[in-house]
């Protein structure tokens, strides 16, 4: 049997390669990245989607997939760099969960998106929390001022979770906050002073989403920086093959 490539044995360098946290926890802090995607598409469904320049892929509602992504990060870094953007692997924090079970998936999230931002990708930072208690952990390693991005798949408390959403705005100040998934109900209403876009679910044969501004300030705004296409060529310029130690977490 011959010897499987590096990209398709499991990575043992997540126990030494570090990258920079500024919380008690060591999260990583993911690069900010200030960009609206001009569609979102399940990473499942990347085969029926043509790449097309501005667009992302999520791993939303897709759960299975995060194990095998986390013992095999650097599988999908070639679709990665074709793509250009890609939303952080997500799992959702359950209520019933332990708080240990949380912040370590949240840590895994935020790792993730460090080395894949590391290779070279714009990674997009999934957000995700379940109780209020959760917010003390659930917002760390995402820069202020950043996109990020929140699923609303199984949410059956929308009280709960407008709460947290709302929270979660005032604590990161983002620049752009992106909703796949399912629809906001009318009670629902998108938090004040973030520019929030809407991604509805997509089925196969469905083209990719667009987004949907849900408030005044992302009618209003650009939908990407000018500086994104360069950006992006020069970040497709760089090596694209390992991953390489960070600086150690702050304690």
């Amino acid at each position: 049997m011959g010897k499987k490539s590096s990209e398709y044995t499991p990575d043992a360098v997540r126990g030494h390669v570090l990258f920079a946290s500024d919380n008690h926890f060591g999260i990583p802090v993911v690069p900010r990245v200030r960009v609206v995607p001009t569609w979102m598409a399940p990473w499942r469904w990347r085969a029926e989607f043509p790449v097309a320049p501005g667009g992302a892929q999520h791993f939303f509602a897709e759960e299975s997939k995060f194990e095998s992504l986390w013992v095999y990060p650097r599988r999908c870094l070639d679709r990665i760099a074709l793509v250009g953007m890609v939303v952080s692997p997500d799992v959702a924090l359950h209520r019933i969960a332990p708080m240990a079970c949380q912040v370590w998936n949240v840590y895994r999230n935020r790792w993730l998106a460090c080395s894949w931002a590391d290779q070279g990708g714009f990674v997009i930072p999934a957000v995700s929390w379940a109780e209020q208690e959760s917010f003390e952990y659930a917002f760390l390693g995402v820069s202020r001022n950043s996109t990020v991005a929140v699923s609303t798949h199984g949410v059956e408390d929308w009280r709960a979770f407008h709460h947290g959403l709302v929270a979660m705005v005032e604590r990161l100040a983002p620049y752009a906050v992106l909703l796949c998934g399912p629809s906001l109900p009318p009670e629902c209403a998108a938090p004040r002073g973030a520019r929030t876009y809407h991604y509805a679910e997509v089925a196969p044969g469905r083209p990719a989403a667009r987004p949907t501004p849900l408030s005044q300030e992302a009618v209003t705004a650009q939908t990407a920086p000018e500086s994104f296409g360069q950006r992006l060529q020069e970040r497709r310029t760089r090596p694209f093959l390992s991953l390489t130690p960070g600086p150690l977490p702050r304690r």
